[in-house]
């Protein structure tokens, strides 16, 4: 007895006409199943998924992580510009070290950062801090050519979880601001 498939057996008596339609509607059988279609759909659709809402995930913390920094740069920068009789310089160390010879302002300021950084998304021995006192011209209202300004300049490494991309991994927030005059305002 001739045997095509497992379910299409030829009978005694059956024709080459009703063979083909036993095929025919085993194959529209198998065809038109749906069961495990969505277990298939899902596991095609999952990977991409997750991908996707790490990413979001990790663009969250970096644009929060960004926006410490800024936080810690303008209160750097506000600090600093109401410190009276220091000398125009420029200091960088990592934050936990305050000590920078001859810049006072460097060392107050970073003085001011430390406690801010306990309750941040990054450790202050991690934290570049950069001062800086100038004569500048820099566009402030009410300020002339001679007056001072200063500068603070946080810098950092943020360690994504997932997107490796070049531009998430050194950030800075760069804030200036005028400084208070030697006699006062």
């Amino acid at each position: 007895m001739p045997t095509i498939g497992y379910c299409c057996q030829a009978a005694k008596g059956d024709s080459a006409a009703g063979l083909f339609r036993k095929m025919r509607l085993t194959l529209v059988t198998y065809m038109t199943d749906q069961r495990g279609v969505a277990l298939l759909e899902f596991s095609l659709v999952a990977p991409i998924l997750v991908i996707f809402v790490v990413s979001i995930v990790d663009l969250g913390r970096a644009l929060n992580f960004y926006m410490y920094l800024t936080r810690l740069s303008y209160e750097g920068t506000r600090y600093a510009s109401a410190i009276t009789g220091l000398e125009t310089g420029e200091c960088i160390t990592p934050l936990h070290s305050v000590s920078c010879p001859g810049r006072p302002l460097h060392a107050l300021v970073a003085a001011r950062l430390q406690p801010l950084t306990t309750d941040g998304p990054v450790r202050p021995e991690a934290v570049l801090l950069r001062t800086t006192l100038f004569n500048s011209t820099y566009p402030f209202p009410g300020l002339t050519g001679q007056d001072e300004v200063v500068e603070v300049i946080v810098r950092a490494q943020f360690e994504p979880i997932f997107l490796t991309l070049f531009f998430l991994r050194n950030m800075s927030a760069r804030t200036v601001g005028p400084h208070a005059r030697v006699g006062g305002p």
